[in-house]
């Protein structure tokens, strides 16, 4: 097998090859004839982490070139390098095998020469285009049909995020969410493809539907993200903490396509492989042994409407107890473990916080719904993996994550809409109600603690 040539959205990307093949357009190189066996699976990474992490890419291309064994697991990349920039008196951009702003679009082989890549220069071209991942997609399926299809999200994730996570002809500039760009400098900051924008891509591709949609990208276990997602893939692999950058993690999922027969089992092994590579990458200070927490998890698509559909019954209860409980239904905002703070949106653990708030209320019917939704979640998180490390904030088990603001950060206007607006287009709302709750709760959840005691003030208690 070569590495392949292809031709995308009106951009040129070729990879090291002896073939020069058109495209339906019949310009430039394209995509060759469909072998007569379909792959086992075909994976398609596509991503970019930026001038800082593009040699942990290149990592990843260097650790799993030699475990292409066969045909029966075809890999392909495509990713843009990042921008060089100087910080504390030294450049960022440190890769070998293209220069700032290029794009690589290959397939990987065990005879690909990394080093006779050729790259095209992609300042130009979004990576954050839904019409250039549908593209890449489709060139990808023409040229490796498969069993199985799986689509790796690599780079940069900031769960849901009220400058991007909205439909489109609500916003006219976005910020960061599922994957950011950055060269894709628009009004409202760094242009990236929001949840709706990313369903939309593989909806209007021809495989429509992937077995695993696996997100190697920080805090993209959030609920409000998956509930737009989750019917495009039987599988979602999501971590809701900041994930640490290794190049074991891909390596240990190719290697286990090739010896496992289901995504269940191979997502288990991939676990079981990287595991103490990237808790080890998660620890920062050894002789203190203060490091992030983190976590992995696969997700069976097909349960989360029943975690949503409990998460609507905890909705309710809170709604009914707060004008008398108020007081303990705060005192659960207060507590309930943060996965990150985000500007004007915190990502709180959900089983945590429907603990809290049982405990805290004592309410035998929050407590009936917070069994529940740990039964919920226990049947859709099929295989996890977990550190801990941070003394100040840790949990025996990691779940998913659940948007909680107060009621003036939710009626609050951001550029052409308000967060409520926003925040009910969600897939997850429609389902649950939870704006519902966020509308009416008083309390200030944008102060926290950072996991070393000290308190963080974020912007919306300046404004």
């Amino acid at each position: 097998m070569m590495a392949a040539v292809f031709v995308f959205s009106g951009l040129g990307l070729a990879a090291c090859s002896n073939d020069n093949i058109d495209n339906d357009s019949g310009s430039g190189p394209a995509v060759p004839e469909p072998t007569a066996q379909k792959a086992k699976w075909t994976v398609i990474v596509y991503g970019q982490t930026g001038a800082q992490m593009d040699a942990l890419m290149e990592g990843v291309y260097e650790r799993c070139k030699p475990l292409m064994a066969s045909s029966d697991v075809r890999l392909f990349f495509c990713y843009q390098y990042g921008k060089d920039e100087v910080k504390h008196g030294e450049h960022t951009f440190k890769a070998k095998y293209a220069k700032e702003g290029d794009v690589l679009f290959f397939e990987l082989t065990k005879d690909t020469d990394l080093s006779k890549l050729t790259a095209k220069s992609g300042s130009e071209w979004k990576i954050t285009d839904p019409a250039n991942l549908t593209a890449v997609i489709n060139d990808v399926a023409k040229a490796a049909p498969a069993e199985n299809y799986s689509l790796v999200i690599y780079g940069h994730g900031g769960g849901f995020d009220i400058e991007v996570d909205c439909p489109d002809n609500y916003r006219k500039s976005s910020t960061r969410a599922t994957l950011y760009d950055a060269w894709d400098q628009t009004k409202g900051g760094t242009g990236a493809i929001s949840m709706y924008n990313l369903a939309n891509a593989i909806n209007n591709s021809t495989v429509k539907h992937f077995n695993t949609l696996f997100f190697h990208s920080c805090l993209m276990g959030n609920i409000e993200c998956l509930s737009n997602v989750y019917t495009c893939a039987d599988y979602i692999v999501s971590s809701a903490h900041v994930l640490a950058g290794v190049d074991c993690i891909m390596a240990e999922y190719i290697k286990a396509l090739y010896q496992q027969n289901d995504a269940e089992k191979t997502v288990a092994q991939m676990f079981e492989g990287c595991y103490n590579e990237w808790q080890a990458a998660h620890l920062l200070d050894p002789s203190m042994n203060l490091g992030m927490n983190g976590d992995m998890n696969l997700i069976k698509s097909a349960e989360l409407p029943q975690v949503m559909a409990v998460m609507g019954k905890l909705r309710a209860r809170i709604l009914a107890l707060y004008p008398t409980q108020k007081e303990a239904i705060h005192l659960a905002s207060d507590k309930v473990y943060t996965y990150v703070i985000q500007k004007r949106t915190s990502q709180m653990d959900m089983q945590n916080y429907a603990d809290l708030l049982a405990a805290n209320t004592g309410d035998d019917q929050m407590k009936a719904i917070a069994a529940e939704l740990k039964q919920a979640l226990d049947n859709a998180l099929l295989k996890r993996m977990m550190v801990n490390y941070d003394a100040f904030l840790k949990l025996p088990q990691y779940g998913l994550s659940v948007a909680l603001v107060k009621n003036t950060t939710y009626a609050k206007r951001y550029g052409d809409y308000t967060f409520q607006q926003a925040y009910e287009a969600s897939e997850f709302h429609k389902q649950s109600g939870w704006g519902e709750w966020l509308k009416v709760n008083t309390r200030d959840v944008s102060r926290s603690m950072d996991g070393h005691g000290n308190s963080i003030i974020r912007d919306d208690d300046k404004e």
